[in-house]
């Protein structure tokens, strides 16, 4: 089990790269991204929870954004918002099979995401943000 952040970034990207719906995977907001959907992950911080006498639980929150270009000579309004509802259904049933991201957590969590905003730089777009919780057990020797 893995208590950094690293870590828990590449098991969301793995995870997140076994759905067959997203094109790419990125740590980073890509200049030219190699198709769409494609998803960024990135941290946004943690708690930490006292649970007994002897072990903590910290929860880190990685969040997802997902990205589908809208045009008109690629995918319509309509065709967009279909294959970004496919590739969110996609991501939940990954998480769903795979709780502890193969191990590196005790439980992750996918939240409530956003609703999809359009986005028009650099180009038009659908984007919504899908939050992942993951649990992680520290013994309380790693605490004073």
């Amino acid at each position: 089990m893995s208590t950094n952040v690293v870590d828990l970034t590449a098991a969301v990207k793995t995870t997140l790269g076994r759905c067959a719906a997203i094109k790419a995977v990125y740590d980073y907001a890509p200049s030219n991204p190699s198709g769409y959907p494609f998803a960024i992950v990135r941290s946004t911080g943690w708690d930490n929870d006292r649970v007994s006498e002897t072990y903590y639980r910290r929860i880190h929150h990685i969040r997802i954004l997902l990205f589908q270009e809208i045009s008109e000579v690629g995918f319509s309004s309509s065709k967009a918002a279909r294959v970004f509802r496919e590739a969110q259904d996609e991501i939940i049933s990954e998480f769903d099979g795979d709780i502890s991201l193969g191990g590196t957590c005790i439980m992750v969590v996918a939240e409530r995401g956003t609703e999809p905003m359009l986005i028009s730089e650099p180009v038009t777009a659908l984007m919504m943000e899908i939050p992942i919780d993951c649990h992680i057990k520290i013994p309380r020797t790693s605490y004073p």
